[in-house]
């Protein structure tokens, strides 16, 4: 009896550290998280950090996501605040491409726009940095309940990306985030609508790199068109020389950003990219109808 909860305990112990490495190697930036995470931490609480973010790796992305609307003058002068509590994230600056799913009738986005308790989306997205493209896209299934975001993603590379955009058919090794994407779509019947960009700048906490805030700006779209590639030349703009601000946490927010956001008069807001601009085209249709 003694071997055998011994056995179990070195199996145990095993599979935490294949695990662990497994996940450091697909991963490399983590290497560079955890060795910040050692040096501040004593032992312990490093420990139990690492096995945070091992979990959360295999769970859900869960985090409550607040946005803010702000003018470039605001944006530069938290730009200049920002440097004494947080990184400039490695990916900052690049250019974030989107395809978002509907169907005839627009069910998804009559939805989020009225404000449910509850409420989901699909996009496909990938990054552009320097003028170049990401080889790699992800497809996202995203539902909000009760200001909560929960988020499934799967990784696909940008050229089965673009030709799911063309032929509306996914060729992908199954799994259980593909069944339900599958699902969502024959749901729902929806397929790619409209293509959204923006330029987004990233930042994220010194002590503690689960809190991140990001700064849209550039924000562009179109109906037509559709796919992923570098020119916005047939795009329309949405805000002009606004940002969208938003506040990415699963805790409550440290007393410097709360200070920040008081000093600037910087106050929540209800804004989705995708409404916006289904919102200005409805009303657009409607001053047409209305003159016919």
């Amino acid at each position: 009896m003694h071997l055998q909860f011994t056995l179990c305990v070195y199996l145990c112990s095993m599979i935490k550290i294949i695990v662990c490495f497994s996940i450091l190697n697909y991963h490399p930036k983590n290497w560079q998280v955890i060795y910040d995470q050692k040096s501040r931490l004593n032992g312990g609480e490093w420990r139990s950090r690492l096995f945070y973010n091992i979990y959360n790796y295999f769970k859900l992305m869960i985090r409550k996501e607040t946005k803010y609307k702000i003018s470039n003058a605001v944006f530069l002068a938290l730009k200049s605040a920002l440097p004494e509590f947080m990184e400039e994230d490695f990916f900052s600056g690049q250019k974030i491409h989107n395809i978002y799913f509907d169907n005839d009738i627009d069910e998804l986005i009559y939805r989020s726009i009225a404000k449910p308790n509850f409420k989901e989306k699909m996009r496909l997205r990938t990054y552009e940095l320097n003028g170049q493209l990401s080889a790699s896209s992800y497809i996202e299934i995203k539902k909000k309940y009760n200001g909560v975001v929960y988020k499934r993603r799967k990784k696909l590379s940008t050229e089965t990306a673009n030709k799911y955009i063309k032929d509306k058919k996914f060729n992908l090794v199954k799994g259980q985030i593909m069944q339900e994407i599958e699902f969502f779509i024959k749901k729902h019947k929806c397929y790619p609508k409209l293509y959204l960009s923006y330029d987004r700048f990233s930042y994220y906490a010194k002590e503690d790199n689960i809190m991140r805030i990001t700064f849209d700006a550039n924000i562009i779209n179109r109906s037509d068109n559709l796919g992923f590639f570098t020119s916005d030349s047939d795009s329309n703009s949405l805000i002009g020389d606004m940002l969208i601000m938003e506040v990415k946490t699963e805790k409550a927010y440290p007393f410097w950003l709360l200070r920040l956001l008081s000093q600037h008069k910087i106050y929540p807001t209800s804004f989705s990219k995708y409404g916006e601009i289904f919102t200005k085209n409805f009303q657009s249709f409607k001053e047409v109808a209305t003159n016919v």
